[in-house]
C-alpha cells in the first residue's frame, strides 16, 4: 500500500507542493490530483514515479518519508484537493477516482487574491487527533499520546480513525473524523448552490500570515471541529471583534486546547486530570471558556457515540429573527428531528430556570455565554445522552443561537448539520442559506486596503488584490488599480521593530542618491500588533537576469553610482552595521547551533561529515578573521543592500533607456560593498566552479567608482568581490542552521528535505573554500 501526507496542509498557486510518500514494498506509482467540487474532479495526473519502501514512525514523531514535489498550477483555484497514489499496474484512466482510500492524501490550496468573502476553514487538527496510523498505534484516545505530529498520513483521509469503531449508522458510506463524512458532503452542497468560497486550515487560521483572515466576511466551521490553539481562539476573536462573521456549523468546537510543537509540524494537548476535578488540563472551558467564542459549550450539551439514538430536532423560537426568512417555520415548531439532527455530539448553553415575557428560553449567563447571545433553538437531551464532564450540573440542553460582537456569530452546534443539509432537509438548508447570504455578503475590506485608505481615504476599490509573498515575517500584496493614474500599489505587512531601516533608507537616504528606486507612497502601522503596512510603487518591468549581459552591465553600474554616492550621506552612517563583525557574530551562531546538535542520532555518517567539515571551516576562518578585518580597512564604507538578488530586482524601460530599481532592504546596513557585488559577479550565489573567471561586470562597476575611489585598482574590486563571496556564504550557512534549529530542538528533522539542505550547505562550503583560495588564506 502506498501512503502519503503533505509536507505543509496548504499551499498557494504557483508554489510547489511538498507530498512525502512511501510504500510497504517498493512500486511505481502516480499521483492523481483532485478537486472537491459538487463532486470529484480530476485536475492532473503526474508522471510515473518510484515509490520506496519505508516503516511507519510513532504518531507522536515526523515520519520523514521521501518528498516528491509538484508545481501547483497558477490557474488553480482555491479548495480542498486530494492526492491520490496510485500504482502504475492498475492506472485506469477511465476510473472517475481510484479506489485506494488508504493511499490519499489531503491538501488545500488557498486564493492568492481576495475576491471571495467566504472562507472554510477544514479541522486539521481534529482530524489527527482521531488518527491512529502508526507504529505503534495510537492517537489523543489511545495509546496515551500528548502529542502527535502532522507529518504522517491520517490528515482528513488515508488515516486509521478511532472511530472506526464507533461507525455513524446515519452515514455508513465513510467514518467519522475524515473529511468524506462532514466537510466533502457540505462542500459538494456548497458548490451545487453556488457559493463562492475560499479553503484554507486550522494551521492557517493559527498563523494568520498578513492577517489574511480580515480580508474575509465569513469564516466557516463545519461538522466536528474539536480542537483549537490559542492563537486561533485570538485570531478568530479579533476577526469578530473587527467586523468578521462566524457560522458554526458544528458540535463540541473548541473543545480541547493545543499547543503546536516542532515549527508548526506537531501538536500537543494536555488531557490530564486536575486534582480533586473531573477536568482535564487542557479543556478551554476551565482556562477560557469556549463560550464566550461560540455562545455554548459541549459541557451543557451531551453525545451519543454509536448505534442510533433519540431523534432530536430544535425547537425553535424567535420565528421573526432573519433566521428563519423563508422556512414557513413557527414558534415552537421542531425541525430536522426526522433527520436526527443533533447530535452525534452537540453544543449548548446554560439556561435559566426562567423564561422571558413571551415565554422563550434565554441563558443564565453563568459560565461566559456573551450577554446578547439569543436562544433560536434547543433540544433537551434525554438520559441515554453521555455527559462530559461527568455529572457536570449543566443544562444538557443543545442550543442553536446567535449574539454579536461588531461581528454576528451564529452556532448550530451539533456535529451532523452538515449531514443534514446534505440529505436535502428544507429547514436546515434554508437556515444555512440564510445564513452564508447575509453574513457572507457586504464589503469586507481586506486588512492592506484598510490601512491605504489612512493614506489615500477617497481611494477607488482595487480590481484585485494579489498576494505576491507569505512569509512568517513578512507578507505582500499588489493592489491594482488604486495607485496614483490608476498605477498597482506594492502593499508589504512586516514587524514595526524590523521595518525601520528599510522605512529610513527609503526615506531619508533614496532620495538623496542619483539612481532610479521606488516611491514610498507611505508607511501605517495596523492598530492593537506589532505589524506596519509600506506602501510602494510597484516595481514593474522585466525580471532582472543575470545571464543577460545588458542587466549585468546595467546592475553594475547602478551599485557603482549608489555605493560612491551613498558614502557622502551622514544618515548612512546610522544604518545597522554591516562591517566584519556583522559575519563574525553568524559564524559563531551557525557553529554553536552546530556543535550542540552534533549528537542527534537522527544524523547519518555524510551528515555529521558535512557539518563537522563545517565546524572546521569555521574554526580556521575565525583564526584568519583578523586578516579579513585589515583587509576590509581597505575599503570605504557606504550603503549596502545585502540581498542585491535577482528576485530583489527589475528593469524597466522609459524614454531615456533601461533603467535598474531594487527593493526589498531590510537587510541593509552600514559596511563595505562586498556583498552586493558578490551577488552579481561569479563570486557567490549562484554556486560556481573553482577557477577564476574574467567578469566584465567588476569592470563596469569599476570604472564607475575609480572617479571616486582613485586607490582602488580593478584587482582590489577582485579582491572585494571575493570578501563578499566570503560574507554571503556565511551568512547563507548561518540561515540554513537558523531553519534548522527547531527541527534539531524537537528531536525532528526532516528527511525530505534535509538531503536537498545537506546539499545547499555543501554548495556554500564550497563558495566559501574557492573565496579563501582566492583571498589567499591556505588551509
Amino acid at each position: 500500500m502506498i501512503r502519503g501526507y503533505p509536507c505543509h496542509p496548504s499551499v498557494l498557486p504557483g508554489d510547489t507542493l511538498g507530498l512525502q510518500i512511501a510504500s510497504d514494498t517498493p512500486v511505481w506509482f502516480r499521483i492523481w490530483f483532485y478537486r472537491q467540487g459538487e463532486s470529484l474532479e480530476l485536475k492532473a495526473r503526474t508522471e510515473a514515479k518510484l515509490a520506496h519502501a519505508r516503516p511507519f514512525g510513532s504518531p507522536d514523531r515526523d515520519w520523514n518519508w521521501p518528498l516528491y514535489e509538484y508545481p501547483i498550477p497558477h490557474d488553480w483555484i482555491s479548495g480542498a484537493y486530494i492526492a491520490w497514489f496510485v500504482p502504475v499496474d492498475e492506472d485506469t484512466s477511465g476510473a472517475t477516482a481510484p479506489n485506494y482510500p488508504e493511499a490519499a492524501a489531503l491538501f488545500v490550496v488557498k486564493n492568492r487574491g481576495a475576491n471571495v468573502k467566504i472562507l472554510y476553514k477544514l479541522p486539521l487538527l481534529t482530524y489527527h487527533a482521531y488518527n491512529e496510523i502508526g507504529d505503534p498505534r495510537g492517537s489523543f484516545y489511545t495509546g496515551g499520546y500528548r502529542k502527535l505530529t502532522l507529518h504522517r498520513p491520517g490528515g482528513g483521509v488515508g488515516g486509521w480513525p478511532w472511530y472506526h469503531y464507533f461507525p455513524d449508522v446515519y452515514d455508513r458510506s465513510s467514518l467519522r473524523q475524515t473529511f468524506w463524512h462532514w466537510d466533502a458532503r457540505f462542500i459538494g452542497w456548497l458548490e451545487r448552490k453556488g457559493f463562492a468560497v475560499d479553503y484554507c486550515t486550522d494551521l492557517d487560521i493559527h498563523e494568520n500570515l498578513g492577517n489574511f483572515l480580515a480580508a474575509y466576511r465569513l469564516l466557516l466551521s463545519v461538522g466536528h471541529d474539536e480542537y483549537w490553539s490559542e492563537a486561533m481562539r485570538r485570531n478568530v476573536e479579533k476577526f469578530v471583534a473587527n467586523g468578521g462573521n462566524v457560522a458554526f456549523l458544528s458540535g463540541n468546537t473548541c473543545w480541547w486546547r493545543v499547543q503546536f510543537a516542532e515549527g508548526n509540524a506537531a501538536f500537543v494537548c494536555d488531557k490530564t486530570k486536575l486534582a480533586g476535578d473531573a477536568q482535564k488540563r487542557d479543556q478551554w472551558f476551565g482556562v477560557d471558556p469556549e463560550n464566550r467564542l461560540t455562545g455554548v459549550s459541549h459541557r451543557n450539551g451531551e453525545a451519543q457515540w454509536w448505534g442510533k439514538r433519540e431523534s432530536l430536532g430544535y425547537r425553535m423560537q424567535h420565528a421573526d429573527h432573519w433566521i428563519f426568512d423563508g422556512t414557513g417555520l413557527r414558534n415552537n415548531d421542531v425541525f430536522g428531528a426526522d433527520h436526527a439532527l443533533v447530535g452525534y455530539e452537540c453544543d449548548g448553553a446554560s439556561i435559566s430556570d426562567r423564561p422571558d415575557e413571551r415565554g422563550f428560553a434565554v441563558p443564565r449567563h453563568d459560565d461566559a455565554t456573551p450577554e446578547n447571545f439569543v436562544i433560536l433553538g434547543t433540544a433537551k437531551l434525554g438520559p441515554k445522552w453521555a455527559q462530559d464532564p461527568v455529572d457536570f450540573p449543566g443544562s444538557r440542553t443543545a442550543t442553536m443561537g446567535i449574539y454579536a460582537n461588531h461581528g454576528i456569530v451564529f452556532t448550530a452546534a451539533t456535529t451532523d448539520w452538515p449531514r443534514v443539509i446534505a440529505e436535502g432537509e428544507p429547514h436546515t438548508e434554508k437556515i444555512t442559506e440564510n445564513v452564508l447570504h447575509r453574513l457572507g455578503s457586504g464589503d469586507a475590506e481586506h486588512p492592506a486596503m484598510q490601512a491605504w485608505k489612512q493614506l489615500c481615504p477617497k481611494s477607488i476599490k482595487p480590481s484585485l488584490i494579489q498576494l505576491l509573498q507569505e512569509e512568517r515575517k513578512s507578507c505582500i500584496y499588489r493592489l491594482d488599480g488604486v495607485g496614483p493614474c490608476g498605477a498597482a500599489v506594492i502593499a508589504k505587512r512586516c514587524r514595526a521593530a524590523e521595518s525601520q531601516v528599510e522605512q529610513a533608507i527609503y526615506e531619508k537616504i533614496l532620495p538623496c542618491l542619483p539612481v532610479s528606486t521606488l516611491a514610498l507612497h507611505g508607511v501605517v502601522d495596523e492598530p492593537g500588533t506589532e505589524f506596519r503596512w509600506f506602501f510602494l510603487e510597484d516595481a514593474d518591468g522585466e525580471v532582472f537576469s543575470y545571464s543577460l549581459k545588458e542587466h549585468g552591465r546595467l546592475a553594475a553600474r547602478w551599485l557603482g553610482e549608489m555605493h560612491v554616492s551613498a558614502a557622502r550621506v551622514l544618515e548612512v552612517s546610522r544604518l545597522p552595521d554591516r562591517g566584519p563583525q556583522y559575519y563574525l557574530d553568524h559564524l559563531r551562531s551557525f557553529r554553536r547551533k552546530i556543535q550542540g546538535n552534533l549528537s542527534d542520532p537522527v544524523l547519518n555518517s555524510e551528515d555529521i561529515d558535512v557539518l563537522e567539515s563545517m565546524l572546521g571551516q569555521a574554526d580556521f576562518l575565525e583564526s584568519r578573521w583578523v586578516r579579513v578585518v585589515e583587509l576590509c580597512r581597505r575599503y570605504p564604507r557606504t550603503l549596502v543592500h545585502c540581498d542585491f538578488a535577482s528576485k530583489n530586482l527589475r528593469v524597466r524601460s522609459s524614454t531615456s533607456g533601461l533603467n535598474l530599481v531594487a527593493f526589498d532592504w531590510e537587510m541593509a546596513g552600514y559596511g563595505i560593498p562586498a556583498p552586493d557585488i558578490a551577488e552579481w559577479s561569479d563570486r557567490g550565489f549562484p554556486k560556481r566552479i573553482g577557477q577564476r573567471l574574467a567578469n566584465s561586470e567588476l569592470v563596469n562597476y569599476w570604472e564607475v567608482v575609480r572617479g571616486s575611489w582613485s586607490y582602488l585598482d580593478l584587482p582590489a574590486i577582485e579582491q572585494l568581490a571575493e570578501l563578499g563571496s566570503v560574507f554571503r556564504s556565511v551568512l547563507a550557512m548561518s540561515w540554513e542552521t537558523e531553519s534548522l534549529a527547531i527541527s534539531w530542538e524537537s528531536g525532528s528533522i526532516g528527511r525530505g528535505w534535509w538531503p536537498l539542505l545537506m546539499d545547499e550547505l555543501r554548495g556554500y562550503q564550497t563558495d566559501l573554500a574557492v573565496a579563501l583560495q582566492h583571498l589567499g588564506f591556505a588551509r
